[in-house]
């Protein structure tokens, strides 16, 4: 059987505070058990290591998305600042 991870373990995992974990969990996103019969909802959750990894993979984007130009084909725009009109000057 697989050690289960809690809810800061799996928060670590991906790199993410524990409270948009619990509503992820909340909204069915992340699959977790719960192993206690009373007390808190969240302390005594667990999430089995291939569910977090299906959840991942769940969210994996195409490899075009995150392809980026090399440093040299890359082009740097500037904008001009504009100056502030100073008051009473008419």
């Amino acid at each position: 059987m697989p050690q289960l991870l809690t809810v800061k373990q799996a928060a670590d995992v991906l790199a993410m505070t524990e409270r948009p974990l619990r509503r992820l969990i909340d909204q069915g996103l992340i699959r977790a058990v719960n192993v206690e019969a009373h007390g808190s909802k969240y302390e005594s959750l667990r999430i089995a290591p291939d569910d977090l990894a299906a959840f991942i993979e769940s969210r994996r984007t195409p490899e075009t998305v995150w392809t980026r130009k090399p440093q040299s084909e890359r082009t740097i725009t500037v904008k001009p600042r504009r100056r502030r009109q100073e008051k009473g000057t008419d």
